[in-house]
């Protein structure tokens, strides 16, 4: 669970750190009853960045694209480092929300746009463009697309997609799968994590605006402990 403290323990050779530093936004998290507010600090913020371009750069993402960002306020933790690493790779990003009635949008930007890849495609965003009557085949061909669990075994069975991928929130901790699509990359410098009776459990490693110290995300799943063919020495999961 979260904890606020001013202290550095160790665990088993392992700093739990609960000192805090101030957030510089307040995303959330999914958490057992509903989302939690999860502040975060601006270290945090540039670290996931990072992580994210580590994952961005195993595609063949050429200067310039386009990338289309779908998101919630609420979802800042990782959007907003998402944003930054898209700009700093010489990509373009646009932004809709993840919401049903942003479909036509949506739809809008992948056709009128050179757009290379999609992140955060929801069940949400599928209804809506089912609702408009377009072909999700039209929307997302040739195109890069990093879907939530809801939405990834529907987008499975639609053909013409150039790489359909996986992206996840694991408790307070991003999630995102590489071009090797073999279990969803989490930042190794930020988390530590371990699984527990089917679950991933993560604690913080490193200075956060909320420490984390065994906190159990509730999101079934078990550790890959081989490498990754794409090159990312980030910690992969395999998530059910």
């Amino acid at each position: 669970m979260a904890r606020r403290g001013a202290s550095i323990s160790h665990k088993k050779g392992r700093p739990i750190v609960t000192r805090t530093i101030e957030p510089a936004l307040v995303g959330s998290y999914p958490a057992a009853n509903g989302r939690e507010f999860l502040p975060v600090s601006g270290p945090e913020l540039g670290r996931t960045q990072f992580a994210i371009e580590r994952v961005l750069g195993s595609f063949p993402l050429a200067y310039g694209r386009f990338v289309l960002l779908i998101s919630l306020l609420e979802n800042g933790a990782y959007a907003q480092p998402f944003e930054r690493a898209i700009m700093n790779m010489g990509l373009l990003c646009t932004n809709a929300d993840d919401s049903r009635y942003e479909a036509v949008r949506i739809e809008s930007i992948c056709r009128r746009f050179d757009v290379a890849a999609v992140v955060g495609v929801s069940a949400e965003v599928l209804t809506g463009l089912d609702e408009a009557g377009f072909a999700l085949d039209a929307v997302f061909r040739d195109r890069i697309v990093w879907a939530r669990a809801d939405a990834f075994d529907r987008l499975s069975q639609v053909p013409g997609i150039r790489s359909l991928r996986l992206m996840a929130e694991v408790g307070p901790a991003f999630a995102l799968q590489c071009s090797a699509g073999e279990g969803v990359h989490v930042d190794s410098i930020e988390w530590y994590c371990t699984a527990s009776d089917g679950a991933i459990v993560l604690s913080s490693r490193l200075l956060r605006a909320t420490p984390f110290e065994a906190h159990r995300s509730e999101v079934p799943g078990a550790l890959i402990a081989e490498p990754c063919p794409c090159g990312n020495a980030d910690l992969r999961l395999a998530l059910g």
